[in-house]
């Protein structure tokens, strides 16, 4: 098998293509990306890299209309590269794609006419509106049909070069993409069962939109009264599955326990009793429906005694959009 390479310029104005491998391993090594790397001889200037072997790097297109349910693009060359490979319909081929309208169904995908294949997101065809107007989506050909990265804002956020502008793009992607909250002050419940918010750990959520969650729990508890917990909030849900596992002390009380709740929000998970310094780790994922809203953690005790049970500080909960 031929050795990938990547192409990068030199200190003394020429574009060269390099093993991959070498050239990465010299990356790795320098301190800063404005470092000049050594391979052998030859000195590169490590800002211009550009991964675009086996579409590493995807290739800019235009056109991007669809037509009859089909995607058609063309690859734009990259004037900045002279030694830029053109686009080739092969496994690990990348482009990204700017969207003017929006999908109405399954949609193939045709890339400097070489064929119109199957686009797809989790491999399954899209449905309706998946597609975005005025959005970009990173796109990679499986062998078999082109798959699209389930988070098109980071993929737009293109990472060919390592600058930072291009840096503070990727934070600034990843950041709208991820919501980490945690509990500043100890939360108590008292003599109720009554599932309420835990202050702090509330994230909001798109409509239409997938997202993972995970939240662990720190209690402290009188071993009469116990703990429960469940996921809650005030958007829509078109489909959740909850995953809840609660320790005591170290040992396990409750083991995992998957709970598909279809639309429902607010079903108790992880609850116990006879615990004292309990801890639970709750997992899932939801999708929302067509109104967004919030989503958190809510917490009672299992039975209803007068000593607190209690959330302690720094528990923590994260929504990450898929």
């Amino acid at each position: 098998m031929a050795q990938k390479k990547i192409t990068a310029k030199t200190k003394g104005g020429e574009w060269l293509s390099t093993p991959k491998a070498t050239l990465l391993k010299a990356l790795s090594e320098s301190k800063d990306v404005d470092d000049d790397l050594r391979v052998g001889g030859i000195v590169f200037i490590a800002s211009s890299i550009q991964f675009d072997e086996n579409g590493i790097d995807p290739k800019e297109t235009s056109n991007n209309s669809i037509t009859a349910n089909t995607l058609v693009v063309a690859t734009v060359a990259d004037a900045d590269n002279p030694l830029d490979p053109p686009f080739a319909l092969a496994t690990g081929a990348s482009v990204v794609v700017d969207i003017k309208t929006v999908n109405a169904g399954a949609v193939t995908l045709d890339v400097n006419a070489t064929g119109a294949k199957a686009l797809q997101k989790n491999n399954a065809p899209l449905g309706a509106g998946e597609l975005k107007a005025g959005s970009s989506y990173r796109i990679t050909y499986d062998g078999a049909a082109y798959q699209m990265a389930t988070n098109e804002t980071i993929a737009a956020a293109k990472k060919t070069v390592s600058t930072a502008a291009n840096d503070a793009a990727v934070a600034a992607a990843i950041a709208a993409s991820t919501q980490r909250k945690f509990v500043a002050a100890q939360f108590d419940r008292t003599a109720t069962i009554a599932l309420a918010d835990i202050p702090g750990l509330t994230v909001n959520l798109a409509a239409n939109t997938t997202y993972q969650f995970e939240a662990r729990i720190s209690t402290a508890t009188d071993a009469t009264g116990g703990a429960k917990f469940a996921i809650g909030g005030t958007t829509t849900v078109a489909r959740i599955t909850v995953e809840a596992e609660l320790n005591n002390a170290g040992a396990q009380v409750v083991p995992v326990t998957s709970r598909s709740t279809g639309a429902a929000l607010g079903v108790a998970v992880g609850q116990a009793t006879a615990v004292t310094v309990a801890t639970v780790d709750i997992k899932g994922v939801i999708t929302t429906g067509a109104a967004g809203g919030t989503l958190t953690v809510q917490f009672a005790q299992n039975v209803s005694v007068a000593p607190n049970s209690s959330v302690l500080v720094d528990s923590t909960f994260g929504a990450f959009k898929m």
